[in-house]
């Protein structure tokens, strides 16, 4: 059933936590079954045989303690191209995934903003920019 109100994908999540694992800007599997599917610091690559592997890490806890502000603006930049997904955040590469396993890697969608159920939160979005790169 293809209903425009539900989206899957790629989902990056944002928080306002500096603590590794639930750092922001780490990719989840939105209605898919792969979870998280590559954290911050991760060059990660999920393989046609459903495996993850991972080549480097971008960066480390110390590393995104001082470049995250906590309750503050974050720039984030992300570039999706073909199977490849680059978050930036405020100017620093902090995870690089290529999704190989043709069944599940998705190259056009679409975008969406949400406040994520839960605790009572807030979520606030500016200056939000589309770009095609060809």
């Amino acid at each position: 059933v293809n209903n425009p109100w539900v989206v899957r994908g790629y989902q990056h999540e944002l928080r306002n936590e500096k603590k590794f694992p639930n750092t922001p800007s780490f990719i989840y599997d939105e209605g898919g079954k792969r979870g998280r599917i590559c954290l911050v610091g991760e060059k990660a690559t999920w393989e046609k045989d459903g495996k993850k592997t991972i080549s480097t890490s971008l960066i480390d806890q110390a590393g995104f303690k001082k470049l995250f502000k906590l309750d503050d603006w974050n720039d984030v930049v992300i570039i999706a191209k073909g199977n490849r997904i680059l978050h930036y955040l405020n100017d620093q590469l902090i995870l690089d995934f290529t999704d190989n396993d043709p069944a599940l890697a998705l190259t056009e969608g679409v975008l969406a903003v949400q406040l994520h159920a839960g605790k009572p939160m807030w979520a606030e979005f500016k200056n939000i920019r589309l770009k095609e790169i060809k």
